[in-house]
């Protein structure tokens, strides 16, 4: 094999690797089989060895001071990140996770990988996009193209199902862990028109997690009489790491049953949590974020000159898609199964 460009997709709360395989695109089992890693870089005991994806992140309640995550929420701003006793830029850190992803690319793939291709919201700024190209340099890369996520989305997508009469017209609804974007491709056989694209470069699924974080820190309150909100940054990495699984569960259940013990300690004793949150609880503490992100996709329409009827097809990217008051929404918007 000879050259290999590899994809990475640098999220906020997720990332990957991927290179072409015959033709189509391979998502590269990085830890365990797994091709997605957590976008989170910690630092070890001794302050010298950078830790990345599901070992750094089982560390974040245990050492938070120690671990970074969410950073492509920083990425563009010229902010010193604490890590330990270092401090890092924020491409830096993600140069981390991008030196990660390459190295278990070329362990599989059995060569030596120079060049990639990252992919980046779309609403990204210039400042935002320059940094992620100073991460991939950082990483001893050449970064030979920047692409727009939702434009990423409509390259992969398998369109032999477009029957002739189709409309030509595809919508990228793409809400990830810290961004979203929408855009509108018009599809002329191999070729593919972007129209217009939009979105919120800081809106996603970590926002909702923080909604179920205050969710349960007005319950412990309740319970308790204690105000953990400014309590210790472990308490508050550990309400987010429930928080996610709280979130998933509601995705395929209508009720999520939260049982944890000692989520804080005070006075030398534990703070338990221990509630069940249902899914229309959990809808209504998100449906504005939902509401912005179709104000986005009208903005997207009308950029391109269209309406809901004209688009053909629907693809929905990023787990936070996952939610089905995302599905509903957008049901309604445009008449029809999601």
């Amino acid at each position: 094999m000879k050259d290999i460009l590899c994809g990475i997709d640098l999220g906020t709360t997720n990332s990957c690797i991927a290179y072409l395989d015959q033709g189509k695109a391979v998502a590269i089992p990085v830890e365990e089989g797994d091709p997605i890693i957590p976008s989170v870089v910690s630092l070890d005991e001794t302050g010298n060895t950078i830790l990345v994806g599901r070992q750094a992140k089982n560390r974040q309640a245990a050492f938070p001071e120690q671990t970074v995550f969410s950073i492509k929420r920083l990425m563009g701003k010229d902010l010193p990140i604490p890590l330990g006793e270092r401090t890092c830029s924020p491409e830096e850190l993600s140069s981390f996770i991008i030196r990660y992803l390459v190295e278990k690319g070329q362990e599989y793939i059995g060569e030596k990988i120079t060049r990639v291709v990252i992919t980046v919201p779309a609403y990204f700024n210039d400042a935002q996009r320059r940094a992620t190209i100073r991460a991939g340099e950082l990483a001893g890369l050449e970064v030979t193209r920047i692409i727009n996520e939702p434009t990423a989305a409509s390259l992969i997508y398998d369109f032999s199902s477009l029957a002739a009469g189709d409309s030509p017209y595809l919508l990228v609804y793409d809400l990830g862990g810290g961004t979203f974007d929408v855009s509108i491709l018009e599809i002329k056989g191999e070729i593919k028109e972007v129209l217009a694209s939009c979105g919120d470069t800081a809106l996603g699924g970590d926002d909702f997690d923080q909604r179920l974080v205050d969710f349960f820190l007005r319950h412990l309150k309740g319970e308790t009489g204690l105000d953990l909100s400014a309590h210790q940054r472990s308490v508050s990495v550990r309400l987010k790491e429930i928080a996610e699984k709280t979130k998933i569960a509601l995705s395929d259940q209508p009720y999520a049953p939260v049982k944890e013990v000692a989520v804080a300690t005070v006075s030398g004793k534990p703070v338990n949590l221990d509630l069940e949150v249902q899914r229309s609880e959990y809808e209504e503490m998100i449906r504005d974020y939902i509401q912005k992100t179709l104000e986005k996709v009208e903005e997207a329409l009308r950029e391109a000159h269209l309406v809901p009827e004209d688009i053909g097809k629907i693809i929905l990217v990023g787990g936070s898609t996952r939610t089905p008051l995302v599905q509903e929404v957008l049901a309604k918007m445009f008449q029809r199964p999601i």
